[in-house]
């Protein structure tokens, strides 16, 4: 008898290609395989990395919060005291702008679990001091006028302290400001995997900053056509004196930190931003120092005191004041291979209170105080000042990086 083929749509289901697929007494249809649980895996499959970076940042000027180098004419009634007629304020009363800071960070991280989600990672920070001076000097003759301005608060009125007068001293002034910044952080991070390009982080950590800065004014007064520098007024006479003023500041903050992290990824390039913040405690310092040395034939002699920091302020103040320290910026990176890559990135810090040496000194001076006043410096009358008080200020600082990463 001749064959029998059924036609196509009688066919046993188990007998053509299709996507059924016979369990049992049931035909049920073939189901896509599942999709491999999201993981960033780099074709290295890294477990460590460090990276170097370049900073080049700009952080807040100093605000002087008065004058200290004036000039004016020998004719006025007080002459370089603000107020009088011919007076020009030289230096102080504006900012003092460090400009552009060079420095450089170090990190280091490690992944803790083969799924990549747990990382340990270090990154320290430091800039190298750096200072912005200002110096003037008068010639032999003591042209120009120099001269340093207080408020007497023993007279009540704006005086002056005496550094060059044309045909009786020569002298010259010299302010340096220093400024050293630096810290390093811990954390431990979670990754998260939103898809193959995209995670997230959240970290958990410790910080520590340190900001140190110094203010410091020299003073060199010298006689000429054989006239002696004479301090007090009708007192000894000297060849020479020199004085300084030494305020120095340190700010040193220790806390917690919690941020997060967003970064888009792939073969060649990446971005992301970053948020910090630090929640801890600002240890703060202030030194005042100063001392004059009168020099002359029969010996030379220092005593206590300069012209803004006498016995009145001179020591050492310390307080402890509640620390917040917000961070936030972007990242670009560039790879070149699986294991190298270049980095560049900006950042902004904040500090919300900082003591600088700018704000510590005070014009208002008694100047029966100052062992080169121009009264009876055994008899204080009046208000005793310069007196200390903390001041501080919310700080700042502009960094941009560019560096390379090395992950293996």
């Amino acid at each position: 008898a001749p064959s029998y083929s059924p036609p196509l749509s009688e066919e046993r289901p188990e007998a053509r290609p299709s996507l059924w697929r016979s369990r049992g007494s049931a035909v049920q249809p073939d189901l896509p395989e599942p999709l491999p649980a999201v993981s960033f895996q780099r074709p290295t499959n890294e477990r460590f990395w460090v990276s170097a970076d370049y900073l080049a940042s700009f952080m807040r000027p100093m605000r002087l919060g008065s004058p200290l180098v004036t000039t004016g004419s020998p004719n006025d009634p007080h002459p370089g005291a603000l107020g009088q007629p011919s007076t020009a304020v030289l230096f102080g009363n504006n900012t003092v702008d460090f400009g552009l800071f060079s420095g450089g960070s170090l990190g280091a991280g490690l992944f803790l679990d083969e799924q990549k989600h747990f990382s340990l990672e270090w990154q320290g920070f430091l800039f190298a001091p750096t200072q912005q001076n200002y110096a003037i000097a008068s010639d032999n003759a003591g042209n120009p006028l120099l001269t340093r301005p207080v408020f007497a608060t023993n007279t009540g009125d704006e005086r002056l302290f005496i550094n060059s007068f044309p045909g009786q001293f020569a002298g010259n002034i010299a302010i340096e400001n220093k400024s050293a910044f630096g810290g390093t952080e811990f954390n431990t991070r979670y990754h998260s995997y939103c898809s193959e390009n995209l995670r997230a982080d959240a970290l958990v950590g410790l910080r520590y900053v340190r900001l140190a800065e110094s203010l410091q004014i020299h003073e060199n007064i010298n006689g000429i056509n054989g006239n002696t520098v004479q301090f007090p007024v009708n007192g000894p006479g000297f060849s020479s004196v020199t004085d300084q003023d030494s305020f120095s500041t340190t700010n040193q903050f220790y806390g917690a930190q919690l941020g997060g992290r967003l970064t888009w990824e792939n073969q060649w390039f990446d971005a992301g931003a970053f948020a910090k913040l630090g929640l801890g405690a600002t240890m703060q310092r202030v030194n005042i120092n100063g001392a004059t040395t009168f020099f002359s034939p029969a010996g030379n002699q220092t005593v206590t005191g300069g012209l803004l920091a006498l016995s009145s302020n001179i020591g050492t103040y310390n307080r402890t004041v509640f620390g917040v320290l917000p961070e936030m910026g972007f990242n670009f990176g560039v790879h070149f291979n699986d294991h190298v890559r270049l980095n560049f990135g900006y950042s902004c810090m904040l500090w919300n209170r900082v003591v600088r040496p700018d704000m510590q000194y005070d014009h208002n001076v008694n100047t029966n105080l100052a062992p080169t006043g121009n009264f009876n410096p055994g008899n204080v009358t009046g208000l005793v000042s310069p007196l200390f008080r903390f001041n501080d200020e919310l700080f700042w600082i502009n960094s941009f990086k560019v560096g390379l990463e090395f992950r293996y």
